[in-house]
């Protein structure tokens, strides 16, 4: 989880965010914190009750705001859309944990997000900034060279 080292006691933040999944990328996580993190996104791919949204599967992961937070919503920037940049480095730190850990697992989550951020990339031929995690819904500016690299590049 995600948390504000500037606050009093050093937890502000408590909600998970697409922010928490960037140390996949680095030789910092356990190979437990590794496979907890797989199963959040098992978790809201599977379903999940948000307050404002009601019941919800995200298919796109990953969100940059928790699906069951209240704070969550699915296309205003920061609050819940998935992002491809962010994404590609979370499958690639998926990746490269499956290979430190020999964990077929991890390969197979890392398989199933470049497979879902392809085919958000597919379904938007505009290439648009970000997107909802639930409906693929392309949001933000449209044209972003990065996402059309991106989509070379997976």
């Amino acid at each position: 989880q995600s948390r504000d080292v500037r606050a009093e006691n050093g937890d502000g933040l408590t909600q998970t965010t697409n922010g928490s999944y960037m140390a996949l990328a680095t030789e910092i996580p356990t190979q437990k914190q590794a496979e907890q993190m797989s199963k959040i996104l098992d978790k809201w791919e599977t379903g999940v009750i948000n307050v404002k949204e009601g019941d919800i599967k995200v298919k796109f992961n990953v969100p940059s705001t928790a699906p069951d937070h209240p704070d969550f919503e699915p296309e205003r920037y920061w609050r819940g859309p998935s992002w491809t940049i962010v994404n590609y480095v979370v499958q690639g730190g998926f990746l490269k944990q499956a290979e430190r850990f020999s964990n077929n697992g991890l390969y197979e989550r890392g398989l199933n997000l470049m497979r879902q951020t392809l085919d958000v990339i597919q379904q938007d031929p505009d290439f648009h900034e970000y997107h909802n995690p639930i409906t693929g819904k392309g949001c933000g500016a449209s044209r972003f060279g990065y996402v059309g690299s991106l989509f070379r590049d997976i």
